[in-house]
């Protein structure tokens, strides 16, 4: 029974102890909420609930009214639950039932087979409590109205088949023995029951293991590499403060630079659209006519006054004419557009 307690206590204890840190919180409250339920439901339904192991191992009692004898029933919750495995819930192996398999394990109930996280475990055992108490289990080898006599469970013990040897074989081999803990066999009774009941006893224990004591040093070890990594990491904050002063400077340098620039080019947009608008064209072409008008008058003023030669005067005011009328026909064209 100790040895047997023990390991079902390591095969929790030993694959998170390494790192206890990293447990999931989440799963860690679902398993906390489930706990409670199963004393919630069950206390509202005046069922006691025993606790075997902590957090792990729970006990009730169901009463066979035909045998008129009390049954325990063993709730073991495996360091998946809930969130990826059942529980694990038996009685005796002598014990049938519709809701148990050959070893006395519940495995044939519909929240059992098809087990959810939002179940809640109080529920399911009082369910199956609810199901015992309708239709009881009833011992294998004595019917449903008979009870075991100390004689007969004698004679059970010395004419025990080699089948009967071997379902409880499986039951008490449930929980796999790690190969690590082969020297547990050389420890008597009481080594085992100190182990199994002073925390202290068996933390000194479980860290001696060589796997344990590898796995430590290297937990360790990784955790001086992080405060060498942090340190050298720390050890770079005036470069990095520095360098990002710099790329600061350097980025409001930018944004002026930036600013200025899309000034300059929206006035050189403003200035070509306005050179290439047809209204200020026209108006441009207008002066440019006005003002060959005006020097052509010069020049026939100044020819009718005696200050040309012929020959200039035809020239300068053929010239002249010939630039007015340009003009003006480029100003008829741009007014003729749509």
């Amino acid at each position: 029974e100790y040895m047997g307690r023990i390991f079902r206590n390591l095969s929790t204890t030993y694959p998170s102890r390494m790192f206890t840190k990293k447990k999931d919180s989440n799963s860690s409250l679902q398993r906390q909420k489930q706990i409670a339920s199963l004393f919630n439901d069950l206390e509202k339904s005046n069922v006691k609930v025993r606790t075997k192991i902590d957090g792990q191992e729970y006990e009730v009692d169901v009463l066979l009214t035909a045998a008129n004898r009390k049954v325990p029933i063993m709730i073991f919750l495996p360091p998946e639950f809930p969130m990826g495995a059942p529980p694990s819930i038996r009685v005796g192996d002598d014990l049938s039932h519709a809701l148990l398999n050959e070893v006395g394990e519940v495995k044939f109930h519909s929240a059992i087979q098809h087990w959810t996280p939002e179940a809640r475990l109080g529920t399911v055992v009082l369910d199956i409590l609810i199901q015992f108490s309708k239709q009881p289990p009833v011992f294998k080898r004595f019917g449903n109205n008979q009870r075991p006599t100390p004689t007969q469970q004698q004679q059970q013990q010395t004419l025990q088949t080699p089948s009967t040897q071997h379902l409880k074989k499986d039951l008490i081999t449930t929980y796999e023995r790690p190969p690590e803990f082969d020297h547990l066999q050389s420890k008597n009774e009481d080594e085992l029951r100190i182990l199994l009941e002073d925390q202290d006893q068996f933390d000194m224990w479980f860290g001696s293991l060589s796997e344990v004591e590898a796995k430590t040093e290297q937990l360790v070890l990784l955790m001086q590499q992080s405060a060498e990594l942090a340190g050298t990491t720390l050890s770079q904050e005036e470069t990095y403060n520095q360098l990002r002063q710099e790329v600061n400077e350097l980025r409001n340098k930018y944004v002026k630079r930036k600013a200025a620039l899309d000034a300059m080019q929206a006035e050189q947009v403003a200035k070509v659209q306005q050179m290439t608008d047809p209204s200020t064209l026209v108006q441009r072409l207008q002066q440019a006519i006005n003002e060959a008008e005006r020097q052509s008058e010069d020049t026939a003023r100044n020819f009718c006054n005696g200050e040309m030669q012929c020959s200039d005067f035809i020239r300068e005011f053929k010239e002249q004419r010939k630039l007015y009328h340009i003009r003006n026909a480029k100003k008829e064209m741009l007014l003729s557009r749509p």
